[in-house]
């Protein structure tokens, strides 16, 4: 019996080579499944083809190292059809049916009946290899799709929390501005004739009766000092007196400043103003009236009534500041907004897992 060869793969590849492309390759040419052309490259040693002869095994070789494998060519020694498991050797015996080539149909021969009966011996260990990798896949795709569909339920969730969240959002927007149409139309020509109507028919108060005329009094009697004193300053200095000026309209704006601070603060300051001034009127008539040296009366009032003005101005506006705080439908619609945008990026991510999960369960299904 002539001698025949066998060609020994050790899962060595050349350093230029593609192993995916080697892989699909090799599962061509030896006509066996995707999966168990890669457990060919776990670094042990595999005849790959048998029983060639010496010319055979040559070319075989040359083709498996145009592919990019690092083969080497043994001699095949004759030896008994093994009937159990070999635990020493893990060698996977691949037949090809023809490595000619022309790939012409050759007669079954001996050793070809051979091939055959060792097949049927590792037949079973490599159905369980796949039985097992079936397994582990089924318990990772069970997996995958519960992980999936809680996400589902999640990201249903939290799109009815964004619709309520959304809704409270517009009718609360929708309030305030409601609010703020009634409290103009509060003010309007229709309110102010209520208002008549109203003062027309209200029952009259004899004590607000008596303080108003008791604060009349009052301001009767400090324009009178504060009259006669700027009127005698300016005789003296010969300068236009309260009359002239028009009194009447000169106390009531003085009295419209008073209304701006406490009751009669204002007068008891332009009555102190009036009294220096008169008390000062025979030095400062001493100078000319062009003279700029020379006070002018309704200057030095002038620059008192805008002093106060500014005074209770700044008072006011600082009271306004402290006492009003950030109205309660604006701070509901910040943290109404705030939720509403943690929800979309919730969802957002939710929804990048889920497309995760589908492409993992995609290409389990297509292995």
């Amino acid at each position: 019996m002539s001698t025949t060869f066998k060609i020994v793969f050790s899962g060595q590849l050349n350093d230029d080579a593609d192993i995916s492309n080697v892989q699909s390759k090799l599962s061509e040419f030896l006509s066996i499944p995707h999966y168990i052309v890669i457990k060919l490259f776990d670094g042990k040693a595999y005849a790959l083809v048998k029983n060639l002869t010496s010319i055979d095994a040559v070319k075989t070789e040359s083709k498996l190292k145009a592919f990019g494998l690092i083969t080497k060519v043994e001699p095949q020694f004759p030896s008994v059809i093994p009937t159990e498991k070999n635990t020493d050797s893990k060698q996977i015996i691949l037949h090809k049916a023809s490595v000619d080539s022309d790939n012409l149909n050759r007669e079954k021969t001996d050793s070809e009946q051979h091939n055959q009966q060792t097949n049927s011996v590792i037949k079973e260990p490599i159905s369980n290899t796949v039985a097992a990798t079936n397994t582990k896949n089924k318990w990772l795709t069970r997996t995958l799709k519960t992980s999936l569909y809680i996400n589902y339920i999640i990201l249903f969730i939290l799109v009815i929390s964004s619709i309520v969240i959304a809704s409270k959002l517009i009718t609360s927007n929708l309030a305030t501005k409601n609010s703020s149409n009634e409290t103009i139309e509060n003010f309007s020509y229709t309110r102010y004739k209520q208002y008549l109507n109203y003062q027309s028919i209200a029952p009259v108060n004899n004590n607000s009766d008596e303080k108003i005329k008791t604060d009349q009094q009052k301001i009767n009697d400090y324009f009178i000092l504060f009259s006669h004193s700027i009127n005698n300053y300016a005789d003296t200095v010969g300068q236009l007196n309260i009359e002239a000026m028009g009194g009447d309209k000169l106390k009531q704006h003085l009295q419209e400043i008073d209304d701006l601070g406490p009751q009669f603060m204002f007068w008891q300051q332009l009555t102190r103003l009036a009294k220096n001034l008169n008390d000062d009127a025979l030095y400062m008539s001493q100078f000319e009236k062009t003279d700029p040296a020379q006070i002018q009366w309704i200057n030095a009032i002038d620059w008192i009534s805008q002093s106060y003005i500014r005074q209770n101005q700044d008072k006011s506006q600082n009271l306004t500041q402290q006492a009003e705080p950030l109205p309660v439908a604006l701070q509901n619609n910040s943290t109404l907004t705030l939720n509403l945008v943690l929800l979309i990026t919730l969802m957002s991510f939710l929804t990048l897992l889920i497309i995760l999960l589908k492409g993992k369960l995609r290409r389990i299904s297509y292995n």
